[in-house]
């Protein structure tokens, strides 16, 4: 508080707390709370692969996505397909045709064939380097 403009007021600090506290929490409630109404990208985020997954004879396509192949011969893509059956992928490029597969629609995001998963904390690298015989997380 001033005290060229709030000469003789009486000073508490008690009210401006109580609002700031008050203004934190309402915020907080506010952001929580937007999150809730938030549009998902796709119902498949957080499920499981379906059961058939790998089994032989299995077709589908994986749509649209940016592909990176990571392989010279077959090179990387803004936007492409990838035709996998069973277990094996049979065709990665753009507009492919495959006749009876499941399409699985990967438009906005990243598709990577031949990982099983790509996500990976760095740090956990740089751990490795200094625990040569250390156990991380996940190890196995």
């Amino acid at each position: 508080m001033c005290k060229l403009c709030d000469e003789g007021r009486p000073h508490s600090h008690l009210s401006s707390r109580r609002n700031f506290l008050q203004g934190a929490a309402a915020t907080g409630i506010a952001a929580a709370g937007l999150n809730l109404f938030a549009p998902r990208l796709a119902a498949a985020d957080g499920g499981d692969p379906p059961l058939d997954s790998g089994r032989p004879g299995r077709r589908y396509i994986i749509r649209g996505g940016s592909v990176m192949s990571l392989d010279p011969q077959v090179g990387d893509f803004a936007q492409a397909d990838v035709l996998i059956e069973g277990k094996k992928i049979l065709a990665v490029g753009p507009n492919l045709h495959a006749g009876g597969a499941t399409e699985i629609d990967a438009t906005g995001r990243i598709v990577m064939p031949g990982f099983i998963d790509t996500h990976h904390h760095q740090f956990e690298t740089v751990l490795r380097s200094f625990l040569a015989d250390g156990i991380l997380i996940n190890d196995g």
